[in-house]
């Protein structure tokens, strides 16, 4: 599963934080990792993309190459997103509540 670090990968696996990405002409695009945004920009090279969200666009089915099928899974520490799990708690009132997923580490200043 090393070869999905590269530049140009030829194999992604999925991953549990999908991410929506603006393409030319305001297209959004679902992607289901770093990876397959590589592998898509390798492709298209002519295509200018932005970082939309970590979350899948609104309507968009994840995109996947023709030529390539996800292969694995990986999940990795970073693809929570702590700062929108916290806002999300805090919206609907969970912060001081015995709900596991809203308890947080003070932060040290």
């Amino acid at each position: 599963m090393t070869q999905y670090n590269g530049d140009c990968p030829s194999v992604c696996p999925s991953r549990d934080m999908m991410l929506c990405v603006r393409c030319n002409h305001g297209v959004f695009r679902t992607f289901m990792s770093t990876c397959h945004v590589k592998m898509f920009r390798c492709q298209h090279p002519e295509e200018k993309l932005s970082l939309v969200s970590r979350q899948p666009c609104i309507l968009s089915a994840p995109f996947l190459p023709e030529s390539s099928e996800t292969q694995g899974r990986v999940v990795e520490p970073s693809d929570e997103d702590v700062v929108l799990r916290y806002i999300r708690c805090k919206k609907y009132g969970r912060l001081e509540g015995g709900d596991m997923k809203c308890k947080f580490d003070e932060l040290q200043v």
